[in-house]
């Protein structure tokens, strides 16, 4: 348990509750200057750094399932930062990205 079940919305997972708490306070940090694309361009990174990884390193090499794991973690974490990123942009009243 990472938090208080009293402090997740709606008996929300508590672990995306605070994925889009963190991606609210990263909307409130740099003040609507991140757009959505950069979310898109992070995710796609991280996957081409764990495809090479299981090509390519010896010492960390990821089988497929390890490596699909990988990646469904991955989507987890950004489906809901971005939806805290959204929510924050909204509390904020901005409807668009800059």
């Amino acid at each position: 348990m990472l938090i208080n079940s009293k402090y997740t919305q709606g008996g929300a997972d508590e672990s995306n509750f605070l994925l889009r708490q963190l991606g609210g306070r990263l909307y409130e940090f740099f003040d609507g200057l991140v757009q959505l694309a950069f979310w898109d361009t992070f995710l796609l990174a991280m996957m081409e750094i764990l495809e090479e990884l299981g090509e390519n390193d010896p010492l960390h090499h990821l089988g497929l399932s390890e490596l699909r794991a990988w990646q469904a973690f991955l989507h987890l974490i950004n489906e809901n930062m971005i939806l805290g990123y959204q929510q924050g942009r909204n509390d904020q009243g901005n409807s668009k990205d800059i």
